[in-house]
């Protein structure tokens, strides 16, 4: 605990408190102000620690000193939100607090009872807590944000400026020392400020989606020009991280953007693309490697994994073995079933199902809306749910509490439950416009 508060680290508190000062006041002003730090969780989900099997120790980042206390951050940043909704409570709505976010919570919570089991009641508790607190913060916070399609896209900007300031943590630590960016022995992978560079891919496919929606429909110069570097920079880290599952997550979130903007994308992609093929030129000259070869590979790096994920599993069929035997994260439902027992993979299943649910009144409200960027709004939420389930199938997203994806998903399913608010408000009001038209200009003809 010495090392975290030498003089070398004290100066980076001492800011992070300068900082919590002057967001309290802010908060005091602003009831959107809090958004900032829902882009603060997501980006501290981020951080995670690597450990170097070779080397026999962490990797330490510039950003250390968050990424060991990282729950703890990440809880006062919560804590901040909740401020906010506290201070500002008349401005606030349950009306859209979503089924799937609620059910998410309710993951955390089950996850979190059965660890009393296998690490002790205050461990287990404190896990409920964590899950309870910071998911439950976080929808009854977005479901009051999010009221019109352009508040939904403000959502989206926030993204992207946390896609920049993480391609900016990146680009300090490379040039400090770029071997803490990545790990293995034969290939050297991308990880980013992540644990491992699955989790780094998962994150930059989400963020590179998010940026290239805002590259092609935000009409600010400004978010667009940090919407190509979020997008493009996040590509390269995708295939930095040689992950295929990132791979085909951001071609699924790519297809989704381009579903209705085809036809202007035409004259736009190459841009992106340009910028893009120019980064990996520059990476390339500055000695970063990647492992394009593990991009096409056949190899088969589940079967294994899968097999040893479901022997754990079936020892202990109730409660599990535990997070640190379960043996491998390469499925969410195995990855719960190993780790706490047949209960989460069967709450995984809901929530799957329920999503799916979701996704069909989507594509119906879809054609219900007749705001051009709303229906884009819609093709991207259903990429999103399509690129978090594909994922799920192949890495742990599902059981994970603090992670990218986990604030992803929060975050989409308020708002899709928000989308669907907008456009009742939209058909009522065209009903009541429609009410106050008279139905013709002619008078009524006199009798006699």
């Amino acid at each position: 605990m010495d090392d975290l508060f030498n003089a070398q680290e004290i100066w980076k508190l001492g800011v992070l408190g300068i900082l919590g000062v002057a967001a309290f006041i802010q908060t005091l002003r602003s009831a959107q102000f809090p958004m900032v730090f829902i882009g603060a969780m997501l980006f501290i989900s981020t951080l995670g620690l690597t450990e170097d099997a070779n080397r026999g120790s962490e990797y330490r980042t510039w950003l250390f000193a968050l990424q060991v206390n990282r729950q703890l951050v990440y809880m006062v940043c919560a804590g901040m939100v909740m401020l906010g909704v506290a201070i500002h409570a008349s401005r606030i709505s349950t009306r859209t607090v979503p089924g799937l976010g609620i059910g998410m919570m309710l993951l955390g919570v089950y996850m979190g009872l059965i660890t009393i089991f296998h690490s002790g009641p205050i461990a287990g508790l404190l896990a409920v807590a964590l899950s309870v607190f910071s998911v439950g913060t976080m929808l009854i916070f977005l479901a009051s944000q999010m009221r019109s399609w352009d508040e939904i896209m403000t959502v989206l900007r926030v993204f992207v400026m946390v896609g920049c300031l993480w391609t900016l943590a990146c680009i300090i630590q490379f040039l400090i020392d770029q071997t803490m960016l990545t790990t293995g022995f034969s290939s050297r992978r991308f990880v980013g400020l992540t644990g491992n560079p699955q989790h780094a891919a998962g994150f930059a496919a989400v963020m590179a989606t998010v940026g290239f929606w805002i590259y092609v429909n935000d009409s600010s110069k400004r978010w667009r020009t940090l919407a190509v570097i979020c997008a493009t920079t996040h590509v390269v880290f995708v295939l930095w991280t040689a992950s295929r599952t990132g791979l085909a997550m951001t071609v699924m979130g790519f297809t989704g953007v381009l579903y209705t903007r085809l036809g202007r994308s035409v004259f736009l992609a190459p841009v992106a693309v340009a910028v893009g093929y120019g980064l990996l030129l520059v990476a390339e000259a500055m000695g970063v490697r990647f492992g394009f070869e593990r991009l096409v590979s056949t190899d088969d790096t589940r079967s294994h994994k899968w097999t040893t994920l479901i022997e754990n599993g079936m020892a202990s069929p109730v409660i599990g073995v535990g997070l640190e035997d379960a043996g491998g994260s390469e499925n969410g439902f195995l990855y719960g079933f190993a780790s706490f027992g047949i209960g989460v993979p069967i709450i995984l299943a809901i929530l799957m199902l329920a999503t799916l649910g979701v996704c069909l009144r989507l594509i119906k409200a879809r054609f219900d809306t007749p705001n051009p960027i709303g229906k884009r709004l819609i093709d991207l939420t259903l990429a999103f749910f399509a690129m978090y389930w594909a994922g799920n199938m192949f890495e742990g997203f599902g059981v994970a509490r603090i992670s990218p994806q986990l604030c992803f998903f929060v975050i989409f399913a308020c708002m899709a439950s928000s989308m669907f608010a907008i456009i009742q408000d939209e058909a009522a009001m065209a009903f009541e416009e429609a009410s106050e038209t008279p139905a013709d200009d002619y008078p009524a003809p006199i009798r006699a």
